[in-house]
């Protein structure tokens, strides 16, 4: 709901495909364009990690897709601002070279943009995080993302569906934290007590 052209992309996808022949079989692909969209998008519903996730879209890039229509693409379904973040995250972590004026073609407001900027510090491919740090960071995402309005994204947060995962997330974190904190201390104590591995140069902490 909160990507209301979601649907209108989704029908287009197929329209605009091409036919390739792998070992004498042919099989509809999507054109470079859409599918350089699809992927930036596929990507954002994973938080941006993955490394693997951005080796399609670098490939299409030096195959020669045509940045100018996927850009206009992103901007027709609005879907400008998760493709925004995309480029901005593989210009950062892969070095990836774009065309000058290409991202300012791409239709994201100042303040979606301040967003996009402050988020992109927490971002990184190569990491990832429990299931309600992904979850909080989805919540995030999405509503930073997002082209509805405010009231909108406030309505689908407050809501009774989103609200019935709070008490869960809560616990997760804090359960997480404990569990981790007593498995450190309980390594720790083991080595401290019981002087395993005498060989090591590291020397036992008495407690």
């Amino acid at each position: 709901s909160l990507f209301p052209k979601m649907s209108a992309f989704e029908n287009e996808l197929f329209k605009h495909r091409v036919w390739v022949k792998i070992n004498r079989t042919l099989l509809p692909l999507l054109n470079k364009e859409y599918l350089f969209v699809y992927t930036a998008l596929h990507w954002y519903k994973h938080n941006f990690e993955g490394a693997h996730r951005v080796d399609l879209i670098q490939s299409l890039m030096g195959a020669g897709v045509n940045l100018s229509k996927a850009i206009g693409i992103a901007n027709k379904y609005k879907l400008s601002a998760v493709t925004h973040l995309s480029l901005l995250i593989m210009q950062k972590y892969f070095s990836i070279e774009l065309p000058k004026g290409l991202l300012p073609r791409l239709k994201v407001g100042r303040l979606k943009k301040l967003l996009i900027y402050l988020s992109l510090p927490f971002l990184s491919p190569f990491s990832t995080g429990t299931r309600a740090l992904s979850g909080i960071k989805r919540v995030f995402l999405v509503l930073a993302l997002s082209p509805t309005s405010f009231a909108q994204k406030l309505r689908l947060l407050l809501s009774r569906k989103t609200l019935q995962f709070l008490p869960l997330t809560v616990f997760s974190l804090v359960w997480g934290k404990l569990t981790r904190a007593g498995r450190s201390r309980y390594i720790i104590e083991d080595y401290a007590s019981h002087e395993l591995n005498p060989n090591s140069k590291t020397k036992s902490i008495s407690l």
